[in-house]
């Protein structure tokens, strides 16, 4: 997974490659906000009204458990608790 956040070592100070890091690590978890007030504006995290049939891809099964909160699995999605919602559409 490429996040744009390559820095090249050769002739850098620790500095020079510090602070793009460090942007770079806002930029993520800026990201990760946007992702999940995005997941929360979408789909119902607070009521169990989604089930493996709801969803045509892994992936969106996947962001819908990760975004709604992996601790409680609200939708019951991940039912081996391994951590993969809804291994079935894989």
């Amino acid at each position: 997974l490429n996040m744009g956040c390559e820095a090249q070592s050769e002739d850098l100070s620790a500095q020079d490659l510090y602070f793009p890091l460090l942007q770079c690590t806002v930029d993520l978890n800026q990201k990760i906000i946007d992702t999940m007030k995005e997941i929360h504006a979408n789909y119902n995290c607070d009521l169990n009204v989604y089930d493996c049939e709801d969803f045509s891809t892994l992936a969106e099964a996947q962001m819908v458990f990760w975004g709604c909160g992996i601790a409680t699995d609200i939708h019951y999605l991940d039912g081996d608790g391994d951590g993969v919602a809804c291994e079935t559409l894989s």
